[in-house]
This record gives C-alpha cells, structure tokens and sequence, in this order.
C-alpha cells in the first residue's frame, strides 16, 4: 500500500462513495454482485455528466481503473471494509453488537493488506 499513488487513491475513493450516495450502500451478497456493479456505473456515469470535462475525463479514467481489478482497486476496496468495520464498531454501542457483528466479520475476511488489517485490528480492540 505504501507505493501506491495517494492522489489516485483519494479520487478513486471519492468517486466509489459518490456513486454509492446516489444508490445506496448495498452488500453485494443483499443485490447481487453484478447488479451492484451495474447501479454503480450508472450512478457513475450521471455523477460524471454533471462536471466539466476535464474533471469527466480524469475521473472515466480512474472509473476505468476501477472496473479492471487492479491492486489499486483492491486498496480501494479494503480502505472501504476498513471504514465500514468502524462505523460498525461505533453503531455497536447504541444498537444490538448481533446486528453489527456481519459487517466486522467481512472486513476481517476481506482485508487482506498486511497495513490496512493492522489498523483494523487497532479499531476492533
């Protein structure tokens, strides 16, 4: 993780989460991978058609980047199970931890980056 571009990490992040404000944070296991996959690029795509070209331009790029399944996309995604695992560990005060333990069990499951699951295991102590 520590050779990765920072800028691109940031972007991508950032385009990832706009796309899931437009349709919601779905598991894939609730919808479906591949539905999820399709809500998102379509998402994508009309948050892209909003901003000027430039922005359309880098942004279809690191969207491309995405959808191919490279080690960036894989950060991508674990920075994600990251963030959903303390969101759950935060929800556990107020809530039955039952109805938070699925979303800890996943990021402990798909977290694979020695640094990222590092920090996840600080968060869940």
């Amino acid at each position: 993780m520590k050779s990765l571009d920072s800028e691109k990490v940031l972007k991508m992040t950032i385009l990832h989460d706009w796309a899931e404000s437009k349709i919601g944070d779905f598991m894939p296991e609730q919808i479906g991978y591949d539905k999820k996959s399709e809500l998102e690029n379509y998402a994508m795509s009309e948050i892209l058609e909003s901003l000027p070209q430039k922005i359309q331009d880098d942004y279809q790029i690191f969207g491309m980047n995405f959808c191919l399944g490279k080690r960036l996309n894989q950060t991508i995604l674990e920075l994600d199970k990251l963030e959903m695992a303390l969101q759950a560990k935060i929800y556990k005060k107020d809530v039955d931890p039952e109805k938070v333990k699925p979303f800890i069990i996943s990021a402990v499951e798909q977290i694979i980056d020695p640094d990222v699951k590092k920090v996840l295991m600080d968060i869940l102590k």
